[in-house]
């Protein structure tokens, strides 16, 4: 009977252990913001500039790609008409599913540019609200 009893309370102990660290995983931030403040919206701070940073390369990545798709219309249409009098298909059908693809890729990046630009001025925010509890936590 001792022996069951010691298993129970080691499974006991052992399932107590893995709820607590659970528990403290799923609220470590709210525990490292207390315990340590200042770090903690040092660190926050450190890592919403670093987002920031990152998003507004991808969106020079895609205003670049917008750019060069522009910029190669006039060269993709030239070889579509190429393309249809080598092959003898009809120019202004290939001119027009040429245009319509253009369209298409430009309508597709400069949708993906406006969400990015959207997700930039949102951390920006995250980054002005982080700086200035920092600050407030530095001058107290």
């Amino acid at each position: 009977m001792s022996n069951l009893l010691k298993k129970w309370g080691i499974i006991g102990l052992e399932y107590l252990i893995i709820l607590f660290s659970g528990f403290m995983v799923w609220k470590w931030d709210d525990l490292s913001q207390k315990v340590a403040p200042t770090s903690y919206w040092t660190q926050k701070v450190e890592t919403i500039e670093k987002e920031t940073k990152l998003e507004n390369m991808r969106i020079r990545d895609l205003e670049i790609s917008l750019e060069k798709e522009n910029r190669v219309l006039d060269l993709n249409i030239e070889k579509a008409v190429c393309r249809a009098e080598t092959s003898e298909k009809d120019v202004e059908s290939l001119k027009s599913a040429t245009l319509n693809l253009h369209k298409n890729k430009v309508a597709h990046l400069q949708k993906e540019l406006d969400l990015k630009k959207n997700e930039l001025s949102l951390s920006k925010e995250r980054l002005k609200l982080a700086r200035s509890k920092l600050n407030e936590l530095r001058h107290t």
